[in-house]
């Protein structure tokens, strides 16, 4: 992944999160989660998106293992 792209996902992030501060402040409402359990919250997606990403990557690369020897 280029950086450009890891950036621009960052800010992406960042800015939805400033948002969502600021509609909450709004409407005078407290967060769904006390700060750590939101940061394990985060944690766990964060794992799961390195998780989807490597059983993507061994599905690839089976898949195309396959095709080479098949052709």
């Amino acid at each position: 992944m280029s950086i450009r792209r890891v950036l621009r996902a960052s800010a992406v992030s960042l800015g939805a999160g400033i948002v969502m501060g600021v509609v909450y402040w709004a409407i005078h409402v407290q967060s769904p989660a006390p700060g750590p359990i939101a940061l394990v919250g985060l944690l766990g997606m964060v794992a799961g998106q390195w998780v989807a990403r490597r059983v993507r990557q061994r599905l690839t690369s089976r898949r195309e293992r396959r095709t080479t020897i098949a052709n």
